[in-house]
């Protein structure tokens, strides 16, 4: 997707402090609000910390881990920090795709990372046939 946005942002002009939203075609679940909110973030985190204010993330929580852990066939390994208690593991989230929004003079991914926090029940990231049906579900019950 990064080479897309290059490509796109080469080819349309615009001035440096000029917010850029893309909109993952995976996640039908998106609403308005969404993107709104989105803007509103970048806006007022650039006030405060200039024009390179960092890229809005969408995200969603997930189950709260302990560790966090990578393999090949036969070893495990741990990511990052020690071993904690599950009991003390702090909130975990993903990003889900809904929405992106970045000021044209930064770029996608841009750090700091702001988080804009979707409500699980308005996201459905289209990875499977499982998630078309469960999307597709809550469309119709939306309806």
């Amino acid at each position: 997707m990064i080479d897309v946005v290059k490509d796109a942002l080469a080819r349309i002009p615009g001035p440096p402090d000029q917010i850029i939203v893309l909109l993952q075609p995976s996640q039908p679940l998106r609403q308005p609000k969404h993107v709104k909110a989105a803007i509103e973030l970048l806006e007022a985190r650039g006030t405060s910390h200039g024009a390179d204010a960092g890229c809005v993330i969408s995200v969603v929580p997930t189950e709260s881990i302990d560790k966090v852990y990578t393999r090949n066939d036969w070893e495990l390994w741990p990511c990052g920090r020690g071993v904690e208690r599950r009991q003390d593991a702090r909130p975990t989230f993903k990003r889900d795709g809904t929405v992106y929004a970045w000021r044209r003079s930064s770029y996608l991914y841009a750090h700091p990372w702001i988080a804009l926090d979707i409500d699980p029940r308005e996201s459905c990231s289209l990875d499977t046939p499982e998630d078309w049906a469960e999307a597709e579900r809550r469309l119709r019950a939306q309806a």
